[in-house]
């Protein structure tokens, strides 16, 4: 059941990071993983009550184990999900970039914003930069406005800016 729940925690990461498809996969997943929960802690609670501490015990153990495993697997998702995205939708970049006369320039690609309320809003964007001069900026780097900025390289010539404001 462990591998079941750790794919569907890696798609939900990719899914929520990929095309900011959080509504989406937060109504299918959190209800999943909330009844999910809700079966194994009733179920140790009604092994306890039957005085079958060793198998409550075991139920509870296992529920611990698996928690950490899950948010292990939501951040790779996260973190996997901006290559995803890049490799999904390359053949599109490289067209229109190749739809420029001339010498390729260095390109924007806007991937979205995410955010609820009350939380931080990021603002996302692939960088085409065929001088890789965006090289120098990869980290992370406060901004005048009081957020953050982070530039992360992808592949090739492409970067990941992700803008942050409070």
């Amino acid at each position: 059941m462990l591998p079941v729940w750790v794919c569907l925690t890696l798609a939900f990461g990719m899914i929520s990071e990929y095309g900011n498809g959080w509504d989406l996969s937060a109504i299918i997943f959190i209800p999943l993983f909330l009844l999910w929960s809700a079966v194994f802690l009733i179920r140790a609670v009604v092994d306890f009550c039957r005085g079958k501490w060793r198998q409550g015990t075991l139920c509870l153990a296992a529920y611990a184990i698996t928690l950490p495993v899950l948010q292990g697997a939501l951040q790779l998702g996260s973190l996997a999900s901006d290559d995803l995205h890049l490799y999904l939708d390359y053949p599109v970049y490289m067209a229109q970039i190749r739809s420029h006369a001339g010498k390729p320039a260095e390109q924007w690609f806007y991937w979205g914003t995410s955010g609820m309320v009350g939380s931080i809003e990021t603002d996302r964007y692939l960088i085409y930069d065929p001088t890789d001069r965006w090289a120098k900026a990869v980290g992370i780097k406060p901004t005048p406005d009081g957020g953050w900025m982070t530039v992360t390289h992808l592949s090739g010539h492409f970067y990941l800016q992700v803008d942050a404001d409070d």
